[in-house]
């Protein structure tokens, strides 16, 4: 009889426990989409904010419908290069993902930024990005970022798929110099400086990037970039060989 007792008190517990967890599932799901739509916007906007973009605008959202834990969301920034009268414009592509019952972004990047594979599964990168390419060791990766300022550089760091090689990309152009003074430099995984370019042969139409604010870094492979008031230092982490670069010099080490 005791033993039965305890039977039916185990049963009525995990039926509490169950209910409430049904019942926390169900206020999740039964938010509005204009709720959860706010929620994103509201997310992405403390996200940006923290990365230095501008006011965010023009947002679109999507919240997956194979797995509603999942959410897309693209916003227009505007950043400042060079001088505080030059701006240009990007686009913001986060990815989001609800573990409970707020929304938290998982990755930020640009439009040319693969995000992670380990961030969503790739049925859910395909139905968000309308794309399911993703950045890991086995397929390579690449960063695209600016940094502020006189001396801004517009950089993109690549690192090949199935193997160690990796470079990275600076160029400083308009509007933070005339093309006649534009400057370039491109540092291997080995340290050595190659692609160095002046004035026209420094032109592309490159990614904008997202900003990387003074004193911080973004590593990709064996490579790290720091932005800095005097320009940008790019580095084979290992080594410390690399580059400085500014608006009208290029200092190796």
């Amino acid at each position: 009889m005791i033993r039965l007792a305890r039977l039916l008190a185990v049963f009525a517990a995990i039926a509490t426990v169950t209910a409430y967890g049904s019942s926390q599932h169900a206020t999740t799901q039964s938010a509005s989409p204009a709720n959860q739509r706010a929620a994103i916007e509201h997310a992405v906007r403390k996200s940006g904010a923290a990365l230095g973009v501008g006011p965010l605008r023009g947002f679109n959202i999507r919240i997956s419908a194979v797995d509603r834990r999942f959410a897309r969301a693209y916003s227009v920034y505007t950043a400042k290069l060079g001088l505080k009268h030059e701006s240009a414009s990007g686009r913001l592509v986060s990815i989001l993902r609800r573990p409970a019952t707020s929304w938290k972004v998982v990755f930020n990047g640009s439009e040319a930024d693969a995000p992670p594979c380990e961030v969503a599964p790739v049925a859910i990168r395909r139905e968000l990005l309308r794309y399911a390419t993703c950045s890991s060791a086995l397929n390579g990766a690449s960063r695209t970022f600016f940094t502020p300022g006189p001396n801004g550089a517009s950089c993109e760091i690549d690192l090949a798929p199935m193997g160690p090689t990796a470079e990275a990309s600076c160029r400083v152009w308009p509007p933070v110099v005339p093309v006649r003074k534009a400057i370039g430099v491109t540092l291997t995984a080995k340290g050595h400086l190659t692609g160095i370019c002046h004035g026209l042969l420094c032109m592309s139409n490159g990614p904008l990037g997202l900003p990387l604010l003074y004193g911080r870094s973004i590593s990709l492979g064996p490579i790290r970039c720091t932005a800095l008031r005097g320009g940008v230092r790019c580095v084979v982490k290992k080594t410390g060989r690399g580059f400085l670069l500014s608006a009208n010099r290029i200092e190796p080490g």
